[in-house]
């Protein structure tokens, strides 16, 4: 479900909600031919309330994960999550955008 854009480095991309096999929250940027990213990583066995996501924010991700962070479209809630040798943030959907989603 496409729930946003951004345009970056001169693309306009969308980003979509998605959720992965058991249910967590998956965000992928890109366009209708191919993803950029994916923003979220999946931690099986983590916790998150609904609309709470595990931020990739490593590797091929740290450019879009610093891009996408100033445009506030996600609130940071303050909590981490260890995966494999890196800790990573949880966002979550910003009240406008969750009345969005099921108005």
């Amino acid at each position: 479900m496409k729930i946003g854009e951004v345009n970056f480095k001169g693309e306009v991309l969308d980003i979509e909600k998605a959720c992965y096999g058991e249910g967590n929250v998956a965000i992928r940027i890109g366009n209708e031919y191919e993803p950029y990213a994916i923003l979220s990583v999946n931690i099986v066995d983590l916790e998150l309330e609904p609309n709470e996501f595990a931020v990739k924010n490593y590797s091929e991700n740290e450019e879009i994960y610093n891009f996408i962070k100033e445009t506030g479209i996600f609130e940071d809630t303050g909590k981490t999550a260890q995966t494999g040798f890196v800790t990573v943030p949880i966002w979550e959907l910003k009240e406008e955008l969750k009345w969005k989603l099921i108005k």
